[in-house]
């Protein structure tokens, strides 16, 4: 298995992210946000980000795009650019958001809808990320009745969590369609928590990745800002010592998880803890 990482966090720079990917010496470079924006928004620096990511390997590119409807041909254009910039980076992978379908859509329809996709997508495979428009019933659809070789799932065990179903039976109905695990973990209230300390047996899924001879991308995505966010860390808005007092309460949870060793005295920086984060999982899967 390999292992990736999502740097995009904050209004982080390109150039900040592909020195954290170098950093933690990890397998593939995912593009997402820069500057913390998504593709559309930075279509007037294309030639800067293709530049930097030269001698990058650029694993997976989700330019954030609306669901794909048909219905609308800004949102088509803009796939199409997408699919135009993922080539020029030479990625083979991108993400996209699939359009709310119902529980009365047929296996024919969906998969006329996915080739409609794949006409424009046409080399690239295609990953689907899971959503709150849709039930996991149209997930299980495409992994166990659509055939097309170029569409794969993400699996996201924190969102199927949130959709009121098991990430474990899930998986079992998702894996062989499964083509990037993303890790990431919620609380019981479903705040984004640090992965292994909330409600996800993220123990039990690791094992099945084994015992599915799972080849894909292991994805470090916890929501790292989102967890500060929930502790009260945001160095925007709170004063040094406010930030040092729940800064500390963070670490204390998380150093008891052997992810993290700190003094009291020092700040452990955000950089830091993500590739802690990192490092465990080269453990687990390296």
């Amino acid at each position: 298995m390999q292992i990736a990482s999502y740097f995009d966090y904050y209004n982080w720079t390109l150039d900040k992210q592909i020195k954290l990917f170098k950093d933690n010496e990890l397998d593939y470079f995912i593009l997402r946000k820069v500057n913390g924006l998504g593709f559309t928004n930075y279509l007037n620096k294309l030639n800067e980000v293709e530049f930097k990511l030269k001698k990058i390997k650029v694993g997976f590119f989700d330019p954030l795009l609306a669901p794909i409807d048909f219905d609308y041909e800004t949102n088509i254009n803009n796939l199409k650019l997408a699919v135009k910039f993922a080539k020029r980076v030479k990625t083979k992978n991108i993400v996209i958001l699939i359009k709310p379908f119902n529980n009365k859509t047929t296996t024919k329809e969906l998969k006329a809808y996915l080739k409609d996709i794949l006409k424009i997508t046409k080399r690239l495979n295609v990953f689907i990320k899971l959503d709150n428009q849709n039930d996991m019933f149209i997930f299980h659809k495409i992994a166990n009745e659509i055939k097309l070789r170029k569409i794969k799932l993400i699996f996201n065990p924190a969102t199927i969590y949130l959709k009121n179903n098991s990430p474990i039976s899930s998986y079992s109905l998702i894996n062989r369609k499964m083509g990037l695990f993303e890790v990431a973990d919620v609380s019981e209230d479903g705040e984004d928590i640090l992965v292994g300390h909330g409600v996800i047996d993220i123990k039990q899924l690791f094992k099945y990745l084994y015992l599915s001879r799972y080849k894909g991308l292991v994805t470090l995505n916890s929501n790292l800002e989102t967890v500060f966010k929930n502790f009260g860390v945001n160095p925007l808005d709170v004063k040094k010592k406010e930030k040092r007092e729940n800064l500390t309460k963070y670490l204390e949870t998380i150093q008891k998880m052997g992810y993290v060793l700190y003094d009291k005295e020092n700040e452990v920086s955000f950089e830091d803890i993500i590739s802690h984060q990192i490092k465990l999982l080269k453990i687990v899967f390296k």
